[in-house]
């Protein structure tokens, strides 16, 4: 909002010090439009920045899903080879005597 300086010596102006004029409410009503509006339009960049975040994430979360579940398979299949390793050992212990 830029203000206006009277300053003595202008026409109509007596020689008093320079004084500053208060904003019309019409110049208020310009300033908080103009302010309304670049919020508005701030807030809408910050949905969309928002919504790209959010879709990351949920590529994110069912990566992470998915790395468990195969984390998860692993370890079940890590269990089988270590049961089949004991039983290769007590069948080759077996064999010995």
């Amino acid at each position: 909002m830029q203000r206006i300086t009277r300053q003595s010596g202008d026409p109509g102006i007596t020689d008093q010090p320079a004084e500053t004029a208060e904003p019309t409410k019409a110049e208020l009503l310009a300033a908080i439009h103009g302010a309304r509006f670049a919020l508005e339009h701030r807030i809408e960049a910050m949905a969309i920045d928002f919504n790209l975040i959010w879709a990351n994430l949920q590529k994110v979360s069912d990566k992470v899903t998915a790395a468990e579940s195969n984390i998860s398979e692993l370890q079940t299949e890590m269990k089988s080879i270590k049961q089949q390793m004991v039983q290769l050992k007590m069948d080759s212990l077996e064999l010995e005597r």
